[in-house]
């Protein structure tokens, strides 16, 4: 990946990314929402779910626990699971402080290039080689090849208290519950990882009494996640976007400091090490999730109380591997850089956390 100054041209952060493939097993890719729908589709059809399309929702009943679609049919079900992006009308109905306005000072643009004058060009030609994050100074040779081009809007709704309703029949997920600008290449990924953390959670219930629990349960799990994802994208944005000259000057050479950047300065052996754990810090904490492995701590309902200390652990799961890796290190002896003592002390870590897990549900 290469970012480059919007007013000279000169290359201030080159990137290697060969790394995802070896730390967990796939290449870094981004994907077009659009693109990742139908594949989706295909999925939901392979399971034989009864997908309805054209469906406009105008509103929930929360009493039944049904939706209103703008032909006046009504669907009852025992959840409604609002997935229904970030103009919801599912949040503005049934999620306490859900009808909110939304406003950035930000517009975004997808454009579409034929890449065929782009590879015949010698000076464009590198962006179909690698990742670009290209704010170059030549730019307008890039823009006079777009055939298509859309602008919307960039919003960001303020935070929900709570993704569900009162009666714990409605909940929210998705860009319904925690849409973020997109300066982090995380907003889909978030919603992906709702889904299987929802269902698993779901799969605990015994009956219909449960599901209430279940949900406060799913969202214990999942809001700290999203609401720092969201933070971080935030920030991105303001870095990224920053108008002062001098902030541009101090960001620059942040991003030139780093030791995983190929154009960066020479640093101190000791320092440059202590900053690459900190960055493997950060993105394996992005990308290293597991939703399973974290939903797996909650156990089937037995009673509310060995649910709700399973939880309160679960709670504390980003803060806790956080923690852990600015004061202690995950990777033992840190100025030797050993990946054998990385995996060791993660490990470590991992068994006495989940040790305290199942002893707070095997007390009941």
């Amino acid at each position: 990946m290469r970012l480059h100054r919007g007013d000279t041209g000169e290359v201030i952060r080159t990137r290697d990314q060969d790394d995802y493939m070896e730390l967990y097993g796939y290449p870094f890719w981004q994907v077009l929402r659009e693109a990742y729908v139908p594949v989706m589709m295909e999925v939901v059809k392979k399971y034989g779910v009864n997908l309805r399309l054209i469906c406009r929702v105008k509103d929930i009943d929360q009493k039944a626990t049904a939706v209103i679609l703008d032909t006046g049919e009504r669907i009852e079900a025992d959840l409604i699971v609002g997935a229904d992006g970030i103009r919801t009308i599912v949040r503005r109905s049934a999620v306490p402080g859900g009808d909110v306005p939304m406003d950035t000072y930000w517009n975004a643009y997808i454009c579409r290039i034929p890449k065929e004058p782009i590879l015949q060009d010698p000076e464009l030609a590198f962006i179909m080689n690698e990742h670009a994050l290209w704010m170059s100074a030549n730019m307008d040779q890039v823009l006079n090849l777009i055939t298509y081009c859309k602008r919307w809007k960039v919003v960001e709704p303020p935070e929900l208290a709570t993704w569900s309703n009162e009666k714990g029949k409605c909940v929210l997920i998705g860009d319904a519950a925690h849409a973020m600008i997109p300066a982090a290449a995380q907003g889909a990924g978030m919603g992906i990882e709702d889904g299987p953390a929802i269902a698993e959670c779901l799969d605990r219930a015994r009956n219909l009494s449960d599901i209430p629990r279940l949900l406060k349960a799913f969202e214990t799990i999942r809001k700290p996640r999203t609401t720092r994802v969201k933070h971080q994208a935030r920030a991105n944005a303001e870095i990224f976007m920053v108008a002062d000259p001098e902030a541009q000057r101090k960001r620059d050479h942040e991003w030139k400091s780093d030791p995983s950047n190929r154009t960066g300065y020479n640093l101190d052996k000791d320092k440059a090490e202590e900053l690459k754990q900190g960055s493997l810090a950060k993105q394996n904490w992005l990308l290293g999730y597991d939703v399973y492995e974290v939903v797996s701590v909650i156990p089937p309902l037995r009673n509310k109380f060995c649910l709700a200390n399973a939880v309160r652990r679960t709670k504390n799961w980003t803060e806790y591997w956080e923690f852990r890796v600015h004061e202690k290190g995950w990777h033992g002896n840190a100025r030797a850089g050993s990946s054998y003592m990385n995996v060791l002390a993660m490990l470590v870590h991992m068994k006495r956390f989940m040790a305290c897990v199942m002893r707070e549900v095997l007390r009941y």
